[in-house]
């Protein structure tokens, strides 16, 4: 299909706001160096940028010959997104500028009752959050909430969801709205290990042709997977539910309960053990081994990321034991590695926001 004249300026204007956003600092010329985009139309899109409060000249640079050239910086203050990760044990509320970076965070333990938490706590921690932060309102763009369970964002349901209070599928457009009109913003609800797959992969760099899955561990087990660049979430939002994953031809599914993958790994007695034995961390060990190496045999990816918990040193034992197991069931060269990122489900959660209004702008 052709593109239209305002198709092509669009995509010109993305070009530079995304290289500006992931170099830094830049000239004018090597801009139009890097891009190919000839240098009358780079001054017009960096004055475009420029109105838009996306950029700030920064003065003279350095130069071994000749002119120095003047510095433009992509300026992340031109707007926040609030990223929320609520696990049903507590709660954490960061608040993210355009660059990706948490610019403010807290944490608050909370009940696993999602109707109380929506309707009583949240709305109100927000807006305390907001003012405690010194981020004028006004510039934060919108909220999105992750949490563990199948959030079907199309007929904005949620179930599957016991950790937050949820045993039956719901609808939760009600709480959107109320959300959205008490807190004046656009609101989200989102899986939360999808969003730390998002968080994980924005926070690396990664491009439009990398792939990744995240597995989380927390009250339960869960799993983002992007392939190209995209988020798999399957058209019943069902992609990334690790612990209904099956191992065991005698096993009999039940709505009601924890998958099985979920419950073979014990998770119960790792969190209630002060220090876990061996054995339980190799039990752990060898099924996440087995499910990583289905997922990646799959859809032909390498790249895995463990999200992190407390306990660090049984994590970085956690990690060696995976990895022994991986090269000794796939003939892939799997990794499983740590994040780069400290909260990669507030991240992922404020990229919701931050995705759709730099679409916005220049789509």
């Amino acid at each position: 299909m052709p593109y239209s004249g305002s198709d092509i300026k669009g995509m010109n204007r993305r070009i530079v706001y995304d290289l500006l956003l992931h170099k830094g600092e830049m000239s004018r010329a090597e801009i139009s160096r890097m891009t190919g985009i000839s240098a009358p139309t780079v001054l017009k899109i960096v004055e475009y940028l420029k109105e838009l409060g996306c950029i700030q000249e920064m003065g003279e640079g350095e130069s071994a010959l000749g002119r120095k050239p003047n510095l433009l910086r992509f300026d992340a203050s031109i707007g926040y997104a609030i990223g929320v990760n609520f696990s049903g044990v507590d709660i954490k509320v960061g608040i993210v500028d355009f660059s990706g970076s948490i610019c403010y965070k807290e944490q608050f333990p909370v009940v696993p009752d999602f109707k109380k938490v929506m309707k009583e706590i949240l709305p109100e921690q927000i807006r305390n959050i907001i003012k405690r932060s010194g981020i004028a309102v006004e510039k934060i763009r919108g909220l999105s909430i992750g949490l563990p369970g199948v959030v079907n964002s199309t007929e904005k349901t949620i179930e599957l969801a016991p950790l937050v209070g949820i045993s039956d599928k719901s609808d939760y457009s009600v709480y959107i709205t109320d959300l959205s009109g008490r807190l004046s913003m656009p609101v989200y609800f989102e899986n939360d290990a999808n969003m730390a797959a998002m968080g994980e992969f924005k926070s690396r760099g990664y491009q439009s042709s990398d792939d990744l899955l995240f597995i989380t561990i927390g009250k339960g087990l869960g799993a983002g997977l992007i392939l190209g660049g995209k988020l798999r979430t399957g058209k019943r939002y069902f992609a990334g539910e690790l612990g209904y994953m099956i191992f065991d031809p005698e096993y009999h599914v039940a709505n009601n309960n924890a998958g099985w993958l979920e419950t073979n790994i014990r998770l119960d007695d790792l969190r209630n053990t002060a220090v876990p034995d061996m054995k339980a961390i190799d039990n752990l060990a060898v099924n996440l081994a087995l499910a990583i190496v289905n997922i990646c045999i799959s859809v032909d990816i390498t790249d895995v990321v463990l999200g992190r918990f407390k306990d660090e040193e049984f994590y970085k034992i956690l990690i060696q034991r995976i990895n022994y197991y991986l090269r000794e069931f796939s003939v892939l060269e799997i990794n499983c590695g740590v994040p780069v990122c400290t909260d990669p489900t507030i991240v992922g959660c404020a990229h919701v926001i931050i995705d759709s209004e730099t679409d916005r702008i220049f789509n």
